[in-house]
């Protein structure tokens, strides 16, 4: 018999109007944040211990806009556009950053982050990490493992003050992601530093070793890793190629290496070669993975059906869930023991462990295939992302009746079209973006500024924050397009000089950022490609007119600390190589098809 998914949406389900902000109460930007599942620690952010079994608002966030969510079992974070961190849940380790160890109710605002915007953050299971928008990392909570990256804290339990971990201002991180108790961090260069918990080789350095300091990931190295994930006590990284990497704990399979031991450090999941993988999940003992078709492929521990492959065994190897088969899923995410999907039509799919109600309203309290998820019904609600943390659930709507995309600054571009917006945003972008891309054109995206707008208009003068692209790879920075705007303003240039940092520090982001038929997560720009047929090529895939016109821009900029910029990451570029030749496989050398960094540094 053949199985499928099930899209039978529960009728004992009734939302009251009282469940929901009146339209005139929510501000222009806002977003409605639903919660459901356990909610003993308040972890819900309802203003209460007790536990839903059905999407409930969150009142106390109905005028912010709640651009990012993470959890863990017992604590939530939510993140504003504005860059302002709320938190809610257990607080017994000072893991909600808020000069006390009083567990909150309700969301409560991170004032000692004021001075600060965060762009993203992680939940572990008793600490918190979060990247400021300068690349900063700053962390608190439970510090007994290293897991908060600050060396001076070894003997410190508790850290209940957020603090900047040392060091990391200068290597401008973009991205962070918590285990149990270990911490991965990305920078925009797309290397991969980790700190803490070492056991079962979860920190992917070749040992079982806690540390606590960051510690770079050697064998990630050149890679250009653009998205990293971690579960109880494994971790997964994904290339700017579309590969995935796993290392850590692999009693039940988790690591889709075929078998259960586990990995000290990162290895390809070979079954997963073949597929281009655009997000990448990591549940407590069970992994996901989307590939650029919208399939969904799950392996790992099976006992409570969380992987959606309607078995209780552990599966070792990546296998498709073909319960969602016909679907397109753009974004999932996976809790301690249940699993969400979303389509690109809005819907969630929800599966595994509901014994605490996270999959919602339901007589089955496992659910072994992919069940449709009930949500409020009310027009003019648009669902823009979902969470599945620890053992609760977090959907986050935008109102089709406001603005969902921040402008803020002169654009041509007409707002009042914001239902068009948001439901394009929804429906196509697999791909997503990231706010560290600050608002370039989005990959597979209509959605862009038109010519006739202000060619000045970069991120901190106007920009828009994609709600739900911290759950999705980052997109490295056009140089052509920001170099057209370098000297628009002091925060543009500052921008620009980051970006070149970035890319001119990193071997596998420099040479596919020069090559004719560059990666999909590289922003475009407002401005067209230049059509193929205007390009001369130097070897295999080379674009030398490229090379050429970014120098003789960077030139024209006459900003001697661009200049500096550009020569201390090439130093650092050929530093890597110099220091992990020997280290990595030939094929890391080959991989670009013959655009090799020597090339471009002598176009340069």
């Amino acid at each position: 018999m053949e199985v499928t998914a099930s899209n039978t949406v529960p009728r004992s389900l009734q939302f009251d109007e009282d469940d929901f902000p009146s339209a005139s109460s929510l501000y222009p930007n806002s977003t409605l944040v639903f919660a459901w599942g356990r909610g003993d620690y308040g972890q819900l952010g309802l203003g209460d211990d007790a536990g839903r079994d059905f999407p409930t608002c969150i009142q106390s966030l109905s005028d912010k806009s709640i651009v990012h969510v993470s959890g863990n079992d017992f604590h939530t974070a939510f993140l504003t556009g504005e860059g302002d961190l709320f938190m809610t849940g257990n607080n017994d380790s000072g893991q909600l950053g808020v000069r006390s160890r009083e567990s909150q109710l309700s969301s409560m605002r991170v004032s000692s982050l004021d001075i600060y915007r965060i762009s993203h953050v992680a939940c572990g299971q008793a600490h918190t990490v979060a990247v400021t928008d300068m690349g900063a990392v700053v962390s608190w909570g439970a510090s007994e493992f290293g897991q908060l990256g600050h060396k001076d804290a070894i003997d410190v339990v508790d850290v209940i003050q957020p603090r900047i971990v040392k060091g990391t201002r200068d290597l401008h991180f973009v991205r962070v992601a918590c285990g149990a108790a270990h911490t991965l961090a990305l920078t925009g260069s797309g290397e991969v530093y980790s700190f803490g918990q070492g056991l079962y080789g979860a920190l992917g350095l070749g040992s079982i070793e806690s540390t606590s300091s960051p510690t770079l990931v050697n064998d990630l190295w050149g890679l250009g890793i653009i998205q990293i994930t971690c579960g109880e006590n494994h971790s997964a990284a994904l290339s700017v190629d579309g590969q995935v990497f796993t290392w850590g704990r692999g009693k039940y399979g988790q690591l889709g290496h075929g078998t259960l031991q586990n990995e000290l450090r990162p290895l390809p999941v070979k079954l997963l070669a073949d597929q281009m993988i655009v997000q990448l999940i990591c549940g407590g003992n069970h992994t996901m993975a989307i590939n650029e078709e919208g399939m969904l492929f799950s392996w790992g521990q099976g006992h409570w059906g969380q992987t959606g492959l309607g078995v209780v065994e552990d599966t070792l190897l990546p296998t498709q869930v073909h319960c969602l088969q016909g679907l397109r899923i753009i974004q999932a995410s996976a809790g301690s023991r249940h699993s969400i999907a979303v389509t690109d039509d809005g819907k969630v799919y929800g599966w595994g462990d509901g014994e605490q109600n996270q999959l919602g309203f339901t007589t089955n309290k496992i659910q072994m295939l992919p069940s449709l998820l009930s949500f409020p019904v009310k027009e003019g609600l648009q669902l823009l992302y979902a969470l599945a943390a620890g053992e609760h659930t977090i959907a986050v709507f935008c109102h089709l009746q406001r603005d969902q995309l921040r402008f803020s600054g002169p654009s041509n571009l007409d707002c009042s079209k914001h239902d068009v917006v948001a439901f394009e945003l929804n429906k196509g972008d697999i791909f997503g973006t990231d706010l560290w891309s600050h608002g370039y054109q989005i990959a597979e995206q209509e959605l862009v500024l038109s010519e006739e707008n202000d060619p000045c208009i970069l991120p901190g003068d106007s920009y828009v924050d994609i709600p739900g692209s911290g759950f999705k790879p980052m997109i490295i920075p056009y140089l052509p397009k920001l170099l057209e705007e370098g000297n628009c303003s002091l925060r543009s240039l500052a921008i620009l000089v980051q970006s070149i940092e970035d890319i001119f520090s990193s071997i596998r982001f420099l040479t596919l950022s020069f090559k004719l038929h560059p990666s999909r997560w590289f922003g475009k720009g407002i401005l067209k490609a230049r059509s193929l047929m205007e390009t001369d090529s130097d070897g295999p895939g080379l674009d030398t007119l490229l090379i050429r016109d970014v120098y003789q821009k960077i030139l024209e900029l006459y900003r001697p600390e661009i200049l500096n910029k550009l020569v201390g990451s090439l130093i650092r570029c050929l530093e890597g190589i110099e220091k992990h030749k020997y280290d990595v496989s030939d094929s890391r050398w080959t991989r670009s098809r013959g655009c090799t960094l020597y090339q471009i540094i002598y176009h340069f």
